[in-house]
């Protein structure tokens, strides 16, 4: 069984994003999504040095969406 992390697409309170990303990267260390989440509210709060790493882990594992900007589908 696998477990299910929903998180929300931002809520614009950097403070609480981040708190919630972080809790949830330590319980799913290996979830894209969890990783683009805490890579993103890092990001956002200046930390760009430890978002990098985590918003890679995003890219390399996540598809590609269709007709977003920078997509790696030609």
């Amino acid at each position: 069984m696998k477990a299910v992390v929903v998180l929300p697409d931002w809520s614009g309170n950097d403070r609480q994003d981040y708190e919630f990303a972080s809790k949830a990267h330590k319980a799913f260390p290996d979830d894209a999504h969890v990783a683009k989440a805490l890579g993103r509210a890092m990001y956002h709060r200046g930390e760009y040095a430890a978002a990098t790493p985590l918003l890679q882990q995003a890219i390399r594992a996540l598809p590609p969406r269709a007709g977003a900007a920078g997509s790696r589908s030609s």
